[in-house]
């Protein structure tokens, strides 16, 4: 991670040539970096968070949660930025395996990601990676965002509120047993397999292969951790976080194919207690 991001933002005309007459388009505006690197072009009505404001909003949240800044990432080529906040005054243990806790502020500059906020934890016997993304914790770039983003700090305890529940059911999870059908439909559901492609042998190579990668990485952490969901679930996290062959990793699996598969893993997991 960095420790500030590395530019900022501003917003420019789009221009067009139509037979020879340079026209602007009234309807959009490009957002680019200060050194003129395009990022996106967006409606005209679209107000894009600043950089300065987005670390503004990090460093807020620092002072409201006690957690300290661990720093910030970029993602999609600049697009997508983010910041981490760690917890440094509480400890969490899931047993024996001690976690750390961190507080993610998210942004975007191309409108596929709002202001929002998440929870990451990582395993620290193994840094496997966990994140939660809450939808009722965005706040989409409109004119009436500094508002919203108010009124989201003030909600923070809701936050708090949904990250123990999510820590109390790591907890439960060490005293579900599991067995080999359960582990088998949990592959099956976390790597969307159905029963009809496994009884009309329509698996194909690629899929035998991910289910025998998520297969050993599940029992490693198993044999390790104890047969348990819990073990169970960081045999996933362990696959999303050191397995899995990521185009761009981002601290904390947030994005992507991993995130959503440490997603469903959660569900099965938790859908045992």
């Amino acid at each position: 991670m960095k420790e500030k991001l590395s530019f900022e933002i501003k917003e420019t005309p789009v221009l067009f040539n139509h037979n020879g007459e340079v026209i602007t388009d009234t309807a959009h505006k490009a957002i680019v970096t200060e050194g003129g690197k395009m990022l996106s072009v967006m409606k005209s009505s679209y107000n894009p968070m600043y950089n300065g404001d987005f670390m503004e909003s990090v460093e807020r949240m620092s002072e409201i949660s006690g957690f300290d800044i661990s720093g910030y990432n970029e993602f999609k080529s600049g697009r997508v930025v983010l910041g981490f906040l760690k917890n440094n005054s509480d400890t969490f243990n899931v047993g024996d395996h001690k976690i750390e806790d961190y507080l993610v502020l998210g942004s975007s500059h191309d409108g596929t990601w709002p202001f929002f906020i998440g929870t990451s934890t990582i395993l620290v016997r193994c840094t496997n990676a966990f994140s939660q993304i809450s939808k009722m914790e965005r706040v989409r770039h409109t004119k009436s965002a500094p508002k919203k983003r108010e009124e989201l700090f003030q909600a923070l305890q809701v936050y708090f509120k949904h990250r123990q529940q999510m820590y109390e059911n790591l907890e439960k999870l060490m005293y579900v047993k599991v067995d080999e059908s359960i582990i088998n439909d949990a592959r099956d559901y976390i790597l969307r397999v159905s029963a009809e492609d496994r009884m009309d042998n329509k698996i194909s190579t690629r899929k035998l292969n991910q289910i025998e990668l998520l297969t050993s990485d599940m029992i490693t952490e198993m044999e390790d951790v104890g047969y348990n969901a819990f073990g169970m679930f960081q045999g996933v996290t362990k696959y999303t976080s050191h397995t899995v062959n990521q185009k761009e990793n981002v601290f904390g699996n947030i994005f992507g194919s991993v995130a959503h598969t440490n997603k469903r893993a959660y569900e099965f997991a938790t859908s045992l207690i």
